[in-house]
């Protein structure tokens, strides 16, 4: 069977031109669907290692290079390509592996932030906010203002999503965020990418946090480790966003702290959790 008919490969060529679902979900989704497209290579097309990987990794990076876990997985495809398919199927199973999880676990650490009464402010559709907030909602009562986030409305999918999982929540259009701040304890954000001195979210949520500042309501932003990008790789990923029109970045000193599966870090200590990774050649070139 000619390897452009395998189901995996049609998953990854449908995530490359349209990813369905947050930045997470698609990475993982990505990593679960090139580890499969390895293990079948290697057992019926063993002569296509490794210039069919190499391919479908340039193009899920060439059009997606704003989703951040699918950068970091394509950055780990050049890096361990020469390895072999055994080494890169199962370090792309660890990543699958740890993006399935991510949320629960930021579900446990960020949910004590949610103290009962509190008021608190969304902007988007941040999978790992939502997990935060329904966590908390099993044993506290507190409530929710999501903003619209137009054009695209993903508030409205937020508030739809919350209020299913019993939570008490409202929608606001976007131009009361500012009335509604000011009964608000914390507002919550998600992100696409973490770099070493800024955060890429959704356009609009600069304002939002300009408005927190104002007020002083802490700010508190919810991601995964699999977020954070090495200074090139991130401004790639900004200049991509700013391209969209979809996406800008915040100053990480603009928020209080920012929420993973290892803890609640200080926006410096989230900051440098890439400095480590090493950027593959392939990935600084253009």
């Amino acid at each position: 069977m000619e390897w452009r008919d395998w189901p995996s490969w049609r998953r990854l060529n449908a995530i490359a031109r349209l990813p369905v679902g947050g930045a997470a979900a698609a990475g993982g989704l990505a990593a679960g669907s090139l580890a499969e497209f390895i293990e079948t290579l290697a057992e019926y097309s063993p002569s296509s290692y490794p210039t069919a990987v190499r391919n479908v990794a340039e193009d899920l990076v060439g059009r997606q290079p704003a989703i951040a876990p699918i950068v970091g997985m394509v950055n780990t495809v050049f890096l361990h390509l020469e390895d072999g398919p055994d080494r890169l199927s199962a370090l792309l199973r660890d990543m699958e592996r740890r993006i399935a999880t991510s949320e629960g676990l930021l579900g446990g650490v960020g949910a004590p932030l949610v103290e009962p009464g509190f008021g608190v402010l969304t902007f988007g559709a941040s999978g790992s906010v939502r997990a935060v907030l329904t966590e908390a909602a099993v044993s506290k009562s507190f409530f929710v203002s999501c903003a619209a986030t137009l054009p695209e409305g993903e508030g409205v999918e937020m508030a739809a999503d919350l209020a299913a999982a019993g939570v008490s929540v409202e929608l606001i259009p976007d131009d009361e965020i500012g009335e509604v701040m000011l009964g608000c304890d914390l507002v919550l954000l998600g992100t696409s990418a973490i770099g070493p001195a800024a955060a890429m979210n959704i356009a609009g949520s600069a304002h939002v946090t300009t408005e927190a500042r104002s007020m002083r309501v802490p700010v508190y932003l919810v991601a995964s480790v699999e977020k954070a990008l090495p200074g090139p790789l991130f401004d790639r990923a900004v200049e991509a966003g700013a391209r969209e029109g979809r996406y800008e970045p915040i100053p990480l000193g603009s928020l209080r702290s920012v929420v993973t599966e290892f803890g609640v870090l200080m926006p410096e200590a989230a900051g440098s959790l890439a400095a480590e990774i090493e950027v593959a050649p392939e990935l600084m070139e253009g």
